[in-house]
């Protein structure tokens, strides 16, 4: 019969003494009406009887008069008959069922027929400790996928499996997941029994096989179905962010991709453990949601022998969801991945070095108890300036010769050979890697020998690229006002140009070296398009000084009249400041 609001009622009445025991029934007028009965296992077993995939609603009452009905329990009868136990029931007493046909859901059927590739399943259970599950699995195909716990190594991370499929009716199906255990001899196989309440949505219930097992509810994600989400080979310039959290410590490791088979491994933290590493990838698309990667990592920094670390990609959006790294036969890490492919097709790293470039390392240099900033100025393909705040020889104005070298369309290195000078008896060549994250900046890492000294974030400046700021010769009538420091002392110089090989040198202050020299030899020599050098010749000038004396400035600009100098005496005195000229 109908009841006013207009879903279908078949009400049963089934008195309930504890000391019946052969069941009840009573018979109802109706279409297709359920039966109900009852068995006594120490609480009411009452099993509805009734239409397959049909939603019903228990309810119970004390007395049969009454219009104050309670709702037991709401569900869909999978497989009929379906039995409910009333575990509140009292002692003694009466007490009444009745099972409402809400819905017939005739024709309708959430269970499919198969699995999909891209499908994707999560059961959760609100259970504590070991008993709750927090499960996904995402298929690569209708029998395979891979299986993500949140929890540790070896019962959790990411695991491949293969998939059982068998729907038992339109609302219920069965799932049987078979994965293989890192550092076990045996497989496990996870059952799961699944009930749709809806298209994408229901309960489940998971066993070992042999006992009863977790219940919990499921959702099924179908958005990605028909669609490729892991990319089917690596492409130049995009890169894979993947957190950390170990201990209470957080680290980030990204992966920047040069072409389809080499990148960069950057990892946060100061080194030898963290570090930016050139590696060899071998890539492989396992699904469309999912792939593989094994990162070759060269000896270096200590390292002895080549490590391979493997990694698995699970994605949940297009640009995001789970990794697991494993070194070996163990998992290392596991947590959320970050893919960012804005840079895809964009060169940023230079094809070659251009005159007039600067790189800025800041407060990355360790010399003494203090970080100093390093920045490289380019003057030419192969050619440029380092500076240090730091005094020398261990800081200061170096001309370098450079080796450029392009690695990726984010990632350049950089040999920067610095000759003897101020005491250093040899050469030294110091290697730079430069990984881009945004058109002029990213992370670097210098090396000097087999060792990485500094890595940090580093700035890119190309507003002065074509631009000639260092004269390519001294002008009559500019100016020079130079100001160095050494320890607590601050040393002013002004130098006036009378022609191109001439000119005035003004120390400021008082003492021998104060006063006015007014006729000083010039040698300028450009060494590029932001960097000049200053040879000053002092005559015999009594009392002051008794024999020819010859100053050099290095000037490296940072700006059309203003930069960097350093002031050296022969052969080891040397400061650094700044200058103006024609200030």
């Amino acid at each position: 019969m109908k009841n006013n609001l207009g879903f279908t009622i078949a009400s049963y009445f089934v008195f309930w003494v504890l000391s019946v025991i052969s069941p009840t029934r009573i018979f109802c007028q109706g279409s297709n009406p359920p039966t109900l009965s009852i068995t006594a296992h120490g609480e009411p077993h009452i099993s509805v009887h009734g239409l397959s995939g049909a939603t019903y609603q228990l309810e119970y009452a004390s007395t049969l008069s009454t219009t104050n009905w309670q709702v037991l329990t709401n569900f869909i009868l999978g497989a009929s008959p379906y039995t409910v136990v009333d575990s509140n029931a009292p002692l003694a007493g009466l007490r009444m069922y009745r099972a409402l046909l809400l819905q017939t859901n005739v024709g309708v059927s959430y269970a499919p027929e198969s699995l999909t590739a891209a499908e994707i399943f999560k059961f959760t259970s609100q259970g504590g400790g070991a008993f709750a599950i927090n499960d996904t699995l995402v298929l690569n195909s209708p029998t395979t996928g891979m299986l993500v716990q949140q929890n540790n190594a070896p019962n959790g991370g990411i695991s491949p499996v293969s998939v059982v499929y068998a729907r038992l009716g339109p609302f219920l199906a069965q799932m049987s997941v078979i994965r293989s255990l890192s550092g076990f001899p045996t497989t496990q196989t996870n059952y799961y029994t699944i009930v749709f309440s809806g298209p994408s949505a229901g309960f489940f219930q998971v066993t070992d096989g042999v006992s009863p097992g977790t219940v919990g509810e499921f959702s099924r994600d179908q958005s990605f179905v028909g669609q490729q989400v892991a990319v089917s080979q690596l492409t130049g310039g995009e890169n894979y962010s993947l957190l950390i959290t170990n201990s209470g410590f957080t680290n980030v490791t990204t992966l920047i991709i040069n072409s389809p088979v080499s990148g960069m491994l950057i990892i946060s933290g100061n080194p030898p453990t963290g570090r930016i590493v050139p590696v060899t990838i071998e890539y492989q698309l396992l699904g469309p949601l999912v792939s593989q990667m094994q990162v070759v990592i060269p000896p270096s920094n200590g390292s002895p022998s080549f490590q391979t670390n493997s990694y698995y990609f699970v994605f949940a959006t297009t640009n995001s969801g789970s990794y697991q790294s494993i070194s070996g036969a163990s998992t290392v890490n596991i947590g959320p991945l970050k893919r960012d492919r804005s840079l895809v097709g964009q060169q940023l790293a230079s094809n070659q070095l251009t005159g007039g470039e600067t790189y800025s390392m800041p407060a990355t240099y360790y010399y003494s108890g203090t970080y100093y900033p390093i920045t490289l100025v380019v003057n030419s393909t192969n050619s440029g300036v380092l500076i240090s705040s730091a005094n020398p020889p261990y800081g200061g104005i170096t001309p370098i010769s450079i080796e450029y070298q392009l690695l990726g369309p984010l990632v350049c290195q950089m040999q920067v050979v610095i000759p003897p000078n101020n005491g250093s008896p040899s050469f030294q060549t110091n290697s730079y890697y430069f990984v881009f994250s945004t058109t002029n900046s990213g992370s670097y890492q210098s090396i000097s020998g087999p060792s990485v000294v500094n890595i940090g974030p580093f700035i890119r400046d190309q507003s002065l690229v074509g631009q000639q700021i260092a004269s390519t010769q001294l002008i009559i009538g500019e100016s020079y006002r130079l100001t160095s420091t050494n320890g607590q002392s601050a040393l002013v110089e002004a130098l006036v140009v009378n022609s191109d090989t001439s000119g005035i040198f003004v120390v400021e202050g008082s003492g021998l070296n104060a006063g006015i020299y007014p006729n000083v030899a010039l040698q300028y020599l450009a060494l590029g398009t932001l960097s000049g050098q200053i040879q000053v010749v002092i005559p015999p000038t009594p009392p002051n000084i008794l024999t020819a004396r010859t100053n050099t400035y290095l000037l490296v600009y940072t700006s059309n009249n203003s930069g960097q100098c350093q002031r050296e005496s022969p052969p080891s005195t040397a400061t650094v400041g700044s200058f103006l000229r024609n200030p």
